[in-house]
């Protein structure tokens, strides 16, 4: 288990190294790295007490194998893929003010992504080492949903602005803006909202406080679990599934004045990305003697999940100083969907559509009796088709594809993801709702327009059978006139 999770540690720091590397040159990712140049001195020692294949493993990792009747789960929507191109208009700000954002978001996929949203996380530069920077990032001071509901059709480069309130009593410094993109508040599509190290685009901006009074803040350095040192820019430690997890952290108050801090907590499963993943929290005040470190702790509430999410923040007056704290539990079975989304639109008639999805454990072990279901419903919530696997989901992230043919076009759908455990109950289930007036409203009006062409041409052949049958009566009428005629 030690081995695992030194072996894990290593892979996770050049995995954000290469995202990095490769987010600065050509947007492309590697995953494969060649030496040992850029492993701190205590990265190195945990490397060189892994064995030679070990060793090899990580340097060049193999090609992964995946389960029959699945795929890589990057062939579709690669992570990373978005890229976030937005930058503050004024890279000077000021307490009080609004500072606004604006920019691009760009799809390069041949194929909508809907329900977006922008993650933005704000951190103090407080002048770490590139060390510690590693271990902790940054102080966290402000992190929101920056813009929700986006929709992106295929090959799509979108405007995008949003504004920033600078708090009043903002400390003057250095500051940066590093942003995520994900899909229907699930899908981490660029970046890792529950880390500060595994992000998209990265922005800086200063901001300038002639009454520059230091601020309370937490010491990101000094959170504990239990015995354990805490680090936000590694990975999450694990603990058994009922064992009691208490965080310790420390406030600072750098004043020579007497502090009264909010302090609250709000607990997750997996994320904070959606409202349904909250499950407790609460609210207590803090008083600080004049240029006190306060030491205290928070016992976390057990929850019957793999993951726990424990963010923690403080406001001293209105600027804020957060923890992101995240943990596991060993022996807790459960699943998180990953990815869901179509590989064309629109859906055309008798022309092969491909759907595909991605889900993996939350925690180490393997769900063996969990069931993945994806239904694809017209707009009137007709089922029009629909992909099981029930070989299990494991700890490694797997992709999922069906391809199959429509009768008819489909412009408008829902597509759903749910997943079931051993009891046959859904654990989590996920919709993704595709409009064209949404995604491109020039596919509606050629929709509207094929179908008036549709329903002109019916009526005109319904116009025609109408005058075809009056004329063909009255021709009737007429014979029999002219035969009555001949007859006298």
């Amino acid at each position: 288990m030690h081995i695992f999770f030194k072996s894990l540690f290593v892979v996770i720091v050049f995995l954000t190294l290469s995202l990095n590397a490769s987010a600065q040159t050509d947007n492309t990712q590697s995953y494969r790295f060649t030496d040992t140049s850029q492993f701190t001195k205590e990265q190195l020692i945990e490397f060189n007490k892994l064995n030679p294949e070990q060793q090899n493993n990580l340097l060049y990792p193999p090609k992964p194998s995946y389960p029959e009747s699945t795929i890589d789960c990057q062939e579709y929507l690669s992570f990373g893929g978005i890229s976030i191109d937005i930058s503050p208009t004024e890279h000077n700000a000021f307490p009080g003010s609004e500072l606004m954002f604006s920019g691009t978001v760009i799809n390069p996929f041949d194929y909508p992504v809907v329900e977006g949203q922008i993650f933005a996380k704000i951190f103090y530069n407080n002048d770490k080492s590139v060390k510690d920077e590693h271990l902790n990032a940054h102080r966290l001071v402000d992190q929101f949903i920056a813009v929700d509901n986006i929709t992106l059709k295929a090959n799509e480069q979108k405007p995008i602005t949003f504004r920033w309130q600078v708090p009043e009593f903002a400390q003057s410094g250095n500051y940066e803006v590093v942003f995520y993109y994900s899909s229907a508040h699930r899908y981490s599509l660029t970046g890792l909202t529950f880390t500060n190290d595994i992000t998209g685009n990265k922005v800086t901006f200063h901001i300038e406080n002639n009454d520059n009074k230091p601020r309370v803040h937490f010491d990101e350095d000094a959170v504990k679990l239990n015995d354990k040192n805490f680090f936000f820019a590694q990975p999450i430690p694990t603990f058994t599934k009922d064992e009691k997890v208490t965080a310790f952290m420390s406030l600072v108050n750098p004043r020579d004045t007497a502090a009264s801090v909010e302090v609250s907590y709000k607990l997750y499963s997996w994320d904070a990305l959606s409202a349904d993943n909250f499950k407790t929290g609460e609210t207590v005040q803090i008083e600080l003697q004049p240029n006190e470190i306060r030491s205290f702790s928070f016992d976390v509430p057990t929850i019957d999940n793999a993951v726990s999410y424990f963010v923690v923040e403080m406001k001293d007056q209105n600027v804020k100083s957060i923890l992101d704290i995240r943990f596991g539990r060993d022996g807790i079975e459960e699943t998180h969907n990953n990815k869901l989304g179509v590989a064309t639109y629109p859906l055309k008639a008798n022309t092969v559509s491909t759907l595909f999805a991605c889900a993996h454990s939350a925690g180490e072990n393997n769900v063996k009796e969990s069931v993945l279901t994806i239904t694809l419903k017209d707009s009137d919530q007709n089922v029009l088709h629909s992909y099981t696997y029930s070989n299990g989901i494991t700890s490694s992230v797997l992709g999922f594809k069906d391809s199959f043919v429509l009768a008819k076009d489909l412009y408008d759908f829902t597509l759903t993801s749910s997943v079931t455990q051993a009891e046959g109950k859904p654990t989590e289930v996920i919709t993704l709702h595709y409009n064209c007036n949404e995604i491109d409203p020039s596919l509606c009006l050629k929709k509207n327009y094929l179908l008036l062409i549709a329903f002109s041409f019916s009526g005109i052949v319904m116009l025609a059978g109408v005058v075809f049958f009056f004329i063909r009566r009255r021709n009737m009428k007429r014979k029999n006139v002219i035969n009555t005629n001949d007859t006298i």
